[in-house]
């Protein structure tokens, strides 16, 4: 996959999650499937080729999600919401671009320093304390 057809799927996909999204209202809350029956869906062999990035959001949308539990749904009161907003997702995305391993301060610094400033940020105004420097190596 090149630069032009991630650009290409990453649309493609961002258009599949909001619409599902836009429509979890109208799912099961709880999927109606018994064990095993993923194995009438797919294949028992893996593909010989790539498939079409289009197949693979089909497979999604007919094999994955109907057996799903939506926790996103307005009809889900069990347990907690996960973390699947917009602003959420796109950070994922980001977040996914701009992994390292973290080991060592220096591989990863500026997020480091980010995130504690952040961090800091976001607790002094939670507690409405006055402004002091948190990240003592930045």
């Amino acid at each position: 996959m090149d630069a032009e057809e991630f650009r290409k799927c990453g649309k493609e996909l961002v258009d599949m999650v909001a619409n599902y999204l836009e429509t979890i209202r109208q799912l099961p809350v709880l999927p109606d499937v018994q064990p095993g029956y993923i194995r009438d869906l797919v294949p028992n062999e893996a593909p010989e080729k790539a498939e079409k990035w289009q197949d693979v959001l089909k497979d999604v949308e007919k094999v994955i999600i109907p057996g799903m539990t939506h926790w996103s749904s307005p009809h889900f009161h069990a347990y907690f919401p996960t973390a699947n907003s917009y602003p959420a997702m796109c950070a994922d995305i980001l977040g996914s671009a701009l992994t390292c391993i973290g080991f060592t301060w220096s591989l990863r610094y500026s997020l480091k320093c980010q995130k504690n400033l952040y961090r800091g940020a976001y607790a002094r105004h939670m507690a409405e304390s006055p402004m002091r420097i948190v990240c003592c190596v930045c």
